[in-house]
């Protein structure tokens, strides 16, 4: 039996909604980020029908809908030569009369409507007619794609009637170790670099409890034709988008570190209207994020920098892609070991602002931030910075996932080289304080200097491990 990671936030929000009855549900999100399995999840001790739509026309999905009715509730139905509509065969499920406060769930909605439009002005009528006045539950479940788009942007009559839209995410870093409560941080870190907050993916990797062994497997399953992963960020593309060649093209760079709009346009020789479409189409689909510095308060696309947020499609695009007609694999690992610990320093400073967090809401660090981001101009980056205007306190920190090449000293100069920064000037007057978050224990020599003063804070993962 599939494991099931916990959801514990959704399934509540759907067992509301299923008490107050008669509730029309969006579910979305990205593809393969545990829509289908939440749904089946939430309906396993429920009177349900859940049916998949297919990428086949309109009869041949009504048809397969007509089965999965028999098959499940032993429905007495000869099949007719004409298959029944919609609205007749959703009034065959109504009419099971032995049970109550029933969930009708359609997966892959979107493949319904693209095959025959007109469908969706049907199932806004069957859900005014017949599934609300029966008190049926009903869940349509959408990938995030251009269907789903331009009917919010529309504010489709679908839309409009839904009570409740769940937007499923990606689990963050926190919520993806407690899972593994017993595994190594390191690794961890480095699985949910590879493998992301997707679950899917986590099941091939959670077995392997070094880097190493974690990065040949990844790569094994990456070149492999019969693995789900193998061209799977194309795959995905494709069911999204056109001219796929044209968004590769952006994403191969992002993964190669490329991350502002006017870098993308050196790189790529696109026109920038068109470079700041495919990044927004791509944002819109999940695959792309966005940051910007602290310090920027107009919203502009030559302020942001883009990264691809998927790590799986960020080490894909890195590694694989470029490399995809290379015959010898272990070259390519070899080539991805030597790189990887780059690689990783960038990707672990991402996780660092959920740390901080994490300490402030368990009341482990006194703070109560305003902002918290990255600064960066065109002499200095900082990693993280947290303002607390309250309390006119300003927490500036580096990050190193591995301490190796990393002392006291080196510390000591990222501290100095945030002294005079011109942009953060007018935090003159508040008090400093000075972190470093890393995954290793830092040295004896470097815990001694943290205690020694209050304004510096030593992370090791989550953990702070210098008490004032």
């Amino acid at each position: 039996m599939k494991k099931f990671y916990e959801r514990n936030n959704e399934l509540e929000i759907l067992e509301n909604a299923y008490r107050n009855k008669a509730n029309l549900i969006i579910l979305n999100g990205p593809r393969n980020v545990g829509k289908t399995e939440l749904a089946k999840q939430f309906i396993q001790d429920k009177p349900h029908l859940y049916f998949s739509a297919g990428d086949f026309n309109d009869e041949l999905n009504r048809k397969n809908f007509l089965e999965n009715l028999k098959l499940n509730y032993g429905l007495q139905v000869k099949t007719p030569k004409d298959v029944p509509n919609w609205e007749e065969l959703v009034s065959l499920y109504i009419r099971k009369p032995e049970e109550e406060d029933k969930v009708l769930v359609i997966d892959n909605f979107d493949l319904l409507l693209q095959n025959k439009p007109d469908s969706l002005k049907e199932f806004v009528k069957i859900w005014n007619t017949i599934l609300k006045p029966n008190n049926i539950t009903t869940i349509f479940i959408f990938p995030n794609n251009s269907i789903l788009f331009r009917l919010l942007k529309q504010s489709n009559p679908l839309i409009k009637n839904s009570d409740l839209r769940i937007q499923l995410n990606p689990f963050n870093f926190l919520e993806f170790q407690k899972n593994y409560p017993d595994n190594n941080l390191s690794d961890l870190i480095s699985l949910y670099n590879i493998a992301g907050g997707v679950p899917l993916y986590w099941t091939l990797l959670e077995d392997k409890n070094t880097i190493k062994s974690q990065i040949k497997t990844i790569v094994d399953l990456m070149f492999d034709p019969s693995s789900i992963l193998y061209e799977l960020p194309l795959k995905l593309l494709e069911k999204d988008i056109s001219r796929v060649s044209d968004y590769t093209t952006i994403l191969y760079y992002l993964a190669q570190g490329v991350q502002t709009v006017a870098d993308l346009v050196s790189k790529t020789k696109y026109r920038k209207s068109e470079v700041e479409q495919y990044l927004e189409n791509l944002e819109r689909l999940g695959y792309v994020g966005r940051k910007i510095s602290i310090n920027k308060r107009r919203a502009s696309t030559k302020n942001f920098r883009y990264y691809i947020k998927s790590p799986l499609f960020n080490f894909w695009f890195r590694y694989i892609y470029p490399n995809s007609s290379t015959l010898n694999k272990e070259r390519i690992i070899k080539m991805i070991q030597n790189d990887y610990p780059n690689y990783i320093e960038d990707l672990y400073s991402r996780l660092i602002g959920e740390f901080l967090l994490l300490n402030i809401e368990k009341g482990i660090f006194d703070f109560e931030p305003s902002r918290i981001g990255s600064f960066w101009n065109k002499d200095s980056e900082i990693q993280l910075v947290a303002i607390d205007d309250k309390n006119r306190r300003i927490l500036l920190a580096d990050s190193q996932f591995s301490l190796k090449d990393y002392d006291l000293d080196q510390f000591k100069d990222f501290i100095i080289s945030t002294q005079d920064i011109k942009e953060l000037r007018k935090y003159r007057n508040y008090e400093k304080i000075y972190a470093l978050f890393s995954a290793n224990t830092p040295s004896e020599e470097m815990i001694k200097y943290a205690m020694n003063n209050e304004d510096i804070l030593l992370f090791t993962g989550k953990t702070l491990i210098n008490m004032k």
